[in-house]
Parts: C-alpha cells; structure tokens; sequence
C-alpha cells in the first residue's frame, strides 16, 4: 500500500510496504470475484492512482501483474513504468493497452482509467478483453458495474471519466455515495 510520498527536486519516490501476492495470482485462484469485492480493489487502485495523478505522474501499464495484495488491501507496483504526463506514452504490454498509447503525443490519465476498467472486468468476469482489438466486453451481470466499464473503456480518451468521477461511480456502485 503507498504509504507516502518523497520528493526531492525532480524526483518523486513512492514509499511502500511488504506485500504477499500480485493481483494475477488473485485472478487464477478466484475469478470472478463477487461484485463487491472487484469494485472494492478497483477503488482502492483508482485512490492509488489519483494521488499519482496529482503528482502529475501516469502509471500507463496497469495489468494484474503490477497490483500486489498487501494485507489483503491491492497496492500499485512495478513503478518502472510511472512517466510524468507531458512525456510521450510507452506501451508495454499490448492486452492493457488503451488507444491513445498508440497515437497520442504525450501520456494521458485517461489510459489509467482504461486499464482500471479493463482490469475491473477481468476481476469480475474472470476473462480478460479489450475493446481496442475487437473483443466484445462480457456483461459483469452488475448493471451499475457494467455502465462504469463501459465508460471507462471509451475509445476516446476525453469521454472517459476523470480517476475522481471514476471513484464517484464505484462508490456509487457500492453505495458509499
């Protein structure tokens, strides 16, 4: 889990604990996971991702393999592939990627929406799609959670919603809101 922050002049270091096992693991043993739980590890992932995105950072490589269970609790990992966001996309594995990774001039925090939801089907669904190559979505058979895949995984970056407004929507989904 990221505990905190550190930054000094052009570095930012993210301090994290010991974790046990990555988010793959998590999907080969129990996919589909019930509702509840899929959108409770998507929201915490987004929380994790809006406070990197404050710090003007993209992870831009979310994939079960860079999500630990730490605690029981996800924890963003493989911080190798966390860019500042006016620095051109660099795509690294082709079954997350987001459409703009392949045309955009810089990194957008709308791939992070992306690969959540992305990442958000797979947990619920225990099949693992992207719309970018023709792979129809399966129904998560959660109405609220396939409304907010379907607009997370929007072809174009600015119809998608923000990490905040996709934070809304999940805790919507669970009705923390």
């Amino acid at each position: 889990i990221l505990i905190r922050t550190v930054t000094a002049g052009d570095s930012t270091v993210l301090v994290y604990r010991g974790c046990e096992r990555s988010l793959r693991q998590v999907v080969l043993e129990e996919a589909p996971l019930p509702p509840r739980r899929a959108i409770y590890i998507a929201l915490s992932v987004a929380r994790q991702l809006l406070r990197l995105h404050s710090l003007g950072l993209v992870h831009g490589d979310l994939k079960p393999e860079n999500i630990a269970v730490c605690g029981g609790s996800p924890a963003i990992v493989d911080l190798d592939s966390v860019t500042r966001c006016y620095e051109p996309p660099r795509l690294r594995t082709l079954e997350y990627a987001a459409p703009e990774q392949f045309t955009a001039p810089a990194n957008l925090y709308a791939t992070d929406v992306y690969q959540l939801a992305l990442l958000l089907h797979e947990l619920a669904t225990g099949v693992q799609r992207n719309p970018l190559f023709g792979e129809e979505l399966v129904s998560t058979g959660v109405e609220c959670l396939d409304r907010v895949i379907s607009a997370a995984t929007a072809a174009e970056p600015r119809e998608r919603p923000s990490m905040a407004e996709l934070i809304s929507m999940l805790e919507e989904c669970l009705g923390l809101s």
